[in-house]
């Protein structure tokens, strides 16, 4: 699902225009992202937290030359599913004829 399809969904289930579930989804998704980068977790309860973490510089090796070069130290975003999010997935039967 994108986000349009995504967008379409809310509009259907609450019953409001395309428009206004594309513009809401727009701004949620904006707060969160504006939220984490100000170094603030999003927690969704049910769903999962949103937020930044800092990864510490370290050697890395070009895999064209071998040669081994810095990479700085740099933030990363990261999203830990919540429990009952988690339990919902676990649940869902494996169906062994789909390729991952």
């Amino acid at each position: 699902m994108n986000q349009l399809e995504l967008a379409n969904a809310i509009a259907q289930e609450l019953q409001i225009g395309g428009y206004e579930a594309d513009r809401f989804l727009k701004v949620t998704l904006e707060k969160i992202i504006s939220v984490v980068t100000s170094n603030q977790p999003v927690e969704l309860q049910g769903f999962g937290t949103f937020a930044m973490r800092p990864n510490a510089p370290r050697m890395g090796t070009s895999p064209a030359t071998g040669e081994p070069f810095n990479v700085p130290a740099r933030w990363s975003a990261f999203f830990k599913i919540d429990k009952a999010f988690k339990e919902r997935v676990e649940a869902v039967p494996l169906d062994q004829s789909r390729t991952f």
